[in-house]
């Protein structure tokens, strides 16, 4: 997989990842378009990458976005086009970011919605097949 770092919301891949941003994520939970292009332009810690398969590199099925904080990484979202679902490419995304965290010894954070819709099971089922501990934390 190529991981694209997207620095602009000029990047020639941006428009895909919104677009699979959108579709993916409940609009009360979207950030808003200049607030995107603010945080690349502003946060040289916020990281955006565009995933592609090696034989097409130009295509864009999915994208993770995180931060590097001094301690740690927050990974904040994670996407796949939907048709390329079920395939692995999340699991490689999270390895990617796993593995940038265990390199730097630093602990990787994420948010998960409580468990209340299928989805959200889902989600920590997708976590946990990550060997990814959930705190519980209320």
């Amino acid at each position: 997989m190529i991981f694209t770092r997207i620095d602009s919301t000029k990047h020639p891949m941006f428009e895909k990842c919104r677009e699979i941003y959108c579709n993916n994520f409940p609009e009360n939970e979207q950030r808003e378009i200049d607030e995107q292009a603010r945080i690349l332009q502003e946060y040289p810690n916020y990281h955006l990458y565009a995933l592609s398969p090696r034989e097409e590199k130009d295509t864009v099925l999915g994208f993770i976005a995180f931060w590097r904080f001094k301690h740690s990484y927050f990974g904040e979202h994670l996407a796949i086009d939907d048709k390329y679902k079920g395939l692995g490419y999340g699991t490689t995304a999270m390895e990617f970011l796993k593995e940038k965290s265990d390199q730097e010894r630093v602990p990787l954070l994420l948010e998960v919605e409580p468990p209340k819709s299928e989805a959200d099971i889902k989600r920590i089922a997708f976590y946990n097949s990550l060997d990814l501990d959930i705190n519980d934390i209320r």
